[in-house]
């Protein structure tokens, strides 16, 4: 493993899989933030230290791509890198294997943005930071076809409203982006065609909700591919309609 890179092993246990035993698109997302964490703390930027400096990271963006589902008892090696960087913030590189046989399963590219805890407000990068940043220009992840979107039929097909809950605020009293996954694995699911999984999405964070925000999810739908379908979900705060959060799936089928 070059110098710069990290590597995390975890496992598909029966709490992040559905009653098929496929492997909730939520949990790869969760992997990602785990061992962005790990790499963090790796090299003496703990929780502590964060609180001492008033300082957080919160991922802005983040775009996947699955090879093949993750399954009951998969067992995952999970390899990060840096690959670029700017004022405020970090391109953190993921690369997605089978712990058995090293398998290439997937890969992803989050934006991550360093913030004042108490503002939330992006900052520069802390000197400490700066001078253990190591950075390769390798891709996690390959782009998007060109034009992408213009398949999508433009209006709302399926919508779905909800009230933020407690249990799905994290530590800054936002929701949490996995639950934002959630919700949308969810109407994708309920509102999208049969036998399908989420081989690949593309997620940006626009502004958060907090705690009893009632906001509206919605999806439009397109062709990806002859086999597969695009999805683009919307979620906007519904008191003053200002969009929150945009996302691109691709569905492929299971068969």
């Amino acid at each position: 493993m070059s110098e710069g890179r990290f590597r995390k092993w975890f496992k598909v246990t029966g709490n992040y899989v559905g009653p098929d035993d496929w492997a909730h698109a939520w949990f790869v997302q969760n992997v990602a933030q785990d061992v962005s964490i790990a790499v963090t703390e790796h090299h003496g930027f703990g929780t502590q230290w964060y609180r001492s400096q008033r300082s957080g990271w919160v991922m802005r963006r983040f775009d996947t791509e699955l090879f093949r589902p993750w399954m009951l008892d998969d067992e995952i090696l999970v390899e990060t890198w840096l690959s670029k960087r700017k004022r405020v913030s970090v391109h953190r590189e993921y690369r997605f294997l089978d712990a058995r046989t090293e398998e290439v399963l997937g890969g992803g590219r989050a934006e991550w943005v360093y913030i004042d805890a108490g503002t939330a407000r992006p900052i520069p990068l802390a000197k400490e930071l700066e001078e253990r940043l190591a950075f390769e220009p390798e891709e996690g992840v390959s782009p998007w076809p060109e034009g992408v979107e213009e398949s999508l039929m433009g209006e709302p097909e399926a919508c779905h409203t909800r009230v933020v809950g407690y249990s799905e605020l994290d530590g800054y009293g936002h929701v949490n982006n996995t639950a934002y996954l959630r919700w949308i694995s969810d109407l994708v699911h309920r509102g999208g065609p049969g036998e399908w999984w989420m081989r690949r999405w593309r997620i940006e964070y626009r502004r958060p909700a907090r705690l009893g925000d009632e906001v509206r999810l919605e999806l439009e739908r397109g062709e990806f591919s002859p086999r597969e379908h695009l999805c683009r979900i919307r979620i906007r705060d519904v008191a003053d309609g200002e969009e929150l959060v945009r996302a691109l799936v691709v569905l492929a089928p299971r068969a």
